[in-house]
C-alpha cells in the first residue's frame, strides 16, 4: 500500500453535477457493453461511500470490501486491484474515468473568440 496523503475530493474543481454528468456520457459510451456498465455503476456508488483521493490524474480509493485497511492507486495505465488487468474494467478504473470528464466538464469552455483575444494581448 502507498503512502500517498489523502487529499479532500472537494478540493477540485468540480461538484456532483458534474460528475452527473461524467457518469451519463460514461454509460451511454458503454450501452452495449455489460460489464463495463457494472464497473460504471458501482463507481458512481462507491464514490460516495468510500475514501479516496485524486490529483487530478491519479486516484487512490479505498477497497469497497476492505473498508479502511486496503487502496488502490489507478492511473491511467490501469489500477492495483486484483481485477485491474489492462483488458477487464474495474469499478477503480471507472471511477477515475468519471473524475477525470468531471474535472473537464468544470472547465469553462472558451471560445476561438476568446482564445484569439488573449493571444492578441501577448503581443500589443
Amino acid at each position: 500500500m502507498s503512502s500517498t496523503p489523502m487529499v479532500p475530493h472537494q478540493a477540485f474543481n468540480f461538484n456532483r453535477s458534474h460528475v452527473g454528468m461524467a457518469l451519463r456520457r460514461l454509460r451511454v459510451g458503454s450501452a452495449s457493453l455489460p460489464a463495463a456498465l457494472t464497473a460504471i455503476n458501482k463507481a458512481a456508488l462507491n464514490l460516495e461511500a468510500c475514501v479516496w483521493s485524486f490529483d487530478g490524474t491519479q486516484l487512490r480509493i479505498e477497497s469497497a470490501t476492505q473498508l479502511g485497511t486496503r487502496f488502490y492507486d489507478v492511473t491511467a495505465n490501469g489500477c492495483t486491484c486484483p481485477s485491474g488487468a489492462p483488458d477487464r474494467p474495474c469499478w477503480h478504473k471507472a471511477a477515475r474515468d468519471l473524475l477525470v470528464i468531471a474535472q473537464r466538464l468544470a472547465v469553462p469552455q472558451r471560445s476561438p473568440a476568446d482564445i484569439q483575444a488573449d493571444a492578441d494581448a501577448l503581443f500589443d
